[in-house]
């Protein structure tokens, strides 16, 4: 049969602190996990609102940018006929570019690919034909596409992306491009605006997976193509979903973060290449606070693991200890009860089959037990015994002997003296109404207070002693054949007499008187 197991036994408590720190271990790392998944959420939700605030900033640009484009090129045919045209459009360039945010440099490209018309002067007459974004619009040829070059280096040292439309004339036919480069200046400015905490990253990247803007700026990361296989921007352009978020190393910095993607989107416009703006964030950073905090309580559990242990542990070694002493205390007290069984066994043998009759007696004079020889002594039984007042049980001479001792007893422990035992000779009653000459020796029992807790007494029959005292003492005082009073005898009186005048004053005379024919008279007194 399997035992059930104790609260005492060792292995229970350790089983049962176990549960315990298992409890706690469970709520501390399931309130853990909880914090974690928080932690996350809310960073991910952080990203995707701030990847939604610069894909509208980026979407507001592309299509003012468009807006402008469409513009001149529809106000190119009028500019053109007047008289200084040239002068008018780069005028118009010059104005438009100083009143939107963003672009840095418009130009206007014929069919062989020179810049005719620009904001900037050192670019006019500069021939362009193998940029990317003049061959495109030169093949393609489509007016309404707003085509986007990958980032280039431009002439005057800038990194930059272009914006262009083919200019198509009344026959239909390509007639050049104009176009508007983006200020990197005014990209990094805006992403450095969401950038909530120090280790957040925003980038602005082409769709053909090189990089444009970064915030803050990496050295060697502007211009890298990051289109490789396994790369965030690779999986977010397979997943063909318009954001994206994830977790791990990144291809161009190599180290771990939390990144969310977003492709801008373009309702409206018909572009060639859209832009993806990614932002990220130091996944060891976002996580510290909830890593600190983890230590600490892991830290917390691990303290309360060992204090919990050690004192189970020392509560375990004292209860065995105490297990211990107690097994000795109880082996001890079991052979201290042997021992007193023993020995109330052998007092009570004694006591029981003893002639004299033994007694104790409580402080005030009740009697507490009486040995079985009390009747053949008294003829009363112990219960009977027991029973008795002082009064009941001797005779008045030996009452007042009694209650001498008594008084006595109560005198010298109120004085602090050590109290004496007690022998005396007693008379007592018998049931049959006569009496017993008894001698009693009696001891006070002390407790560790001093203070008498029990008075143990003997009693014993010395009847025949005391009518073998008379029968001495009549031997001694009178004559054996007469029985009357011999010499002894007077001479004790005569001695008591002499001490009675002495103290009285008084005299007293002797006289003698002869007895004649005494012996005569002797058979007589015989008779």
């Amino acid at each position: 049969m399997k035992q059930r197991l104790s609260v005492r036994s060792p292995f229970a408590q350790w089983l049962l602190l176990a549960a315990v720190l298992l409890l706690v271990g469970g709520g501390t790392g399931a309130h853990l996990y909880a914090d974690l998944r928080a932690t996350d959420a809310g960073e991910r939700v952080r990203l995707a609102s701030y990847g939604k605030i610069v894909e509208a900033n980026l979407r507001d640009q592309l299509r003012s940018t468009s807006n402008m484009l469409k513009s001149i090129r529809s106000d190119l045919p009028y500019l053109s006929a007047q008289k200084e045209g040239v002068a008018l459009v780069n005028h118009r360039l010059e104005s438009m570019s100083n009143v939107m945010p963003g672009v840095r440099t418009l130009l206007m490209l014929d069919a062989t690919g020179t810049v005719s018309a620009s904001n900037r002067e050192e670019l006019i007459g500069r021939n362009f034909r193998e940029r990317e974004y003049f061959r495109v619009a030169q093949q393609e040829g489509n007016p309404a596409t707003l085509y986007v070059s990958p980032p280039f280096k431009t002439v005057l040292g800038v990194f930059a992306v272009n914006l262009s439309m083919a200019i198509i004339d009344e026959r239909g036919a390509f007639s050049g491009v104009i176009g508007a480069t983006l200020d990197p200046e005014y990209f990094s400015t805006l992403l450095d605006s969401i950038r909530y905490e120090p280790d957040v990253r925003a980038s602005i990247i082409h769709s053909n997976g090189t990089v444009f803007v970064n915030s803050p700026p990496l050295p060697g990361v502007d211009g890298m193509n990051i289109a490789k296989p396994g790369t965030f921007f690779t999986r977010h352009q397979d997943s063909g979903q318009i954001s994206s978020l994830f977790t791990g190393t990144v291809y161009a910095t190599g180290d771990e973060r939390m990144m969310h993607q977003r492709t801008v989107e373009t309702s409206g416009l018909t572009l060639n290449r859209p832009f993806v703006f990614a932002v990220s964030r130091d996944q060891p950073t976002i996580f510290a606070v909830w890593r600190a905090d983890a230590y600490a309580q892991a830290g917390g559990f691990c303290l309360l693991v060992l204090i919990a242990s050690s004192v189970l542990y020392l509560y375990q070694k004292r209860q065995r200890a105490y297990d211990h002493l107690f097994a000795i205390h109880e082996v001890e007290r079991k052979l201290s009860e042997e021992a007193l069984r023993i020995s109330e066994k052998r007092h009570r043998l004694v006591t029981d089959n003893a002639k004299d009759v033994i007694w104790t007696m409580a402080p005030d004079g009740t009697i507490t037990y009486v040995s079985p020889s009390v009747e053949a002594m008294r003829g009363f039984t112990p219960t009977e015994a027991m029973q008795q007042t002082t009064e009941e049980i001797l005779t008045p001479d030996s009452q007042a002997v009694s209650l001498g001792y008594f008084t006595q007893l109560h005198t010298d422990l109120a004085a602090g003296r050590p109290s004496q035992s007690f022998r005396c000779e007693l008379e007592y009653r018998c049931k049959d109404g006569s009496t017993v000459w008894t001698e009693v020796m009696a001891q006070p029992i002390l407790g560790a207070d001093g203070a008498v807790i029990e008075i143990l007494g003997v009693t014993r029959d010395i009847s025949e002693r005391k009518r073998a005292e008379e029968r001495v003492r009549e031997l001694a005082y009178y004559d054996q054949l007469t029985g009357l009073a011999n010499r002894m005898l007077l001479k004790d009186r005569l001695t008591q007499s002499m001490l009675s005048g002495e103290r009285s004053g008084s005299y007293g005379a002797l006289m003698f008187l002869d007895l004649d024919n005494f012996k005569p008279l002797i058979p007589l007194g015989v008779q």
